[in-house]
């Protein structure tokens, strides 16, 4: 978004000049199409420099204050797009964090539980074995007599 708008500003014409160079075309500057790099015509440009330098001044103060804008939507601390979508992202982390703690506290409950239950049937588990050993030691001595 933010390369989009800088290149719609840099290949585009810039509205609102009362001279007569309006783009970074009409004084050899162009866009490489591969790369996205800017491409200088010197003859051009000086041609340019050389007859209309106040065209030329008067556009590329134009481009520049319409950077400048543009730049500063996005990067203004306080309603910046940039703050704006660093906000966003801060306060889901944040969401998640809570949502983790509330996680983290469940499991815990859930963990302690199944502990006491675990501890519960290891006992009765004992009982049981007690009880066992008592039984098989009658048994044996019923079939003994």
């Amino acid at each position: 978004l933010i390369q989009s708008k800088i290149r719609n500003t840099t290949t585009g014409k810039i509205g609102g000049l009362s001279g007569s160079i309006s783009s970074l075309a009409q004084i050899g500057i162009t866009t490489n199409k591969s790369d996205g790099t800017l491409v200088i015509d010197e003859t051009k440009l000086d041609s340019a420099i050389a007859s209309k330098l106040k065209d030329v001044e008067g556009f590329f103060s134009a481009m520049g204050a319409q950077l400048s804008d543009k730049i500063n939507a996005f990067t203004n601390t306080t309603s910046g797009l940039l703050t704006s979508r660093t906000n966003s992202v801060q306060e889901t982390i944040d969401d998640l964090g809570v949502k983790i703690e509330g996680m983290e506290k469940r499991l815990a409950v859930r963990e302690e539980r199944l502990r006491d239950r675990f501890v519960t049937l290891e006992t009765l588990l004992t009982q049981m074995q007690i009880q066992n050993t008592a039984l098989t030691q009658q048994l044996a001595g019923l079939t003994k007599k």
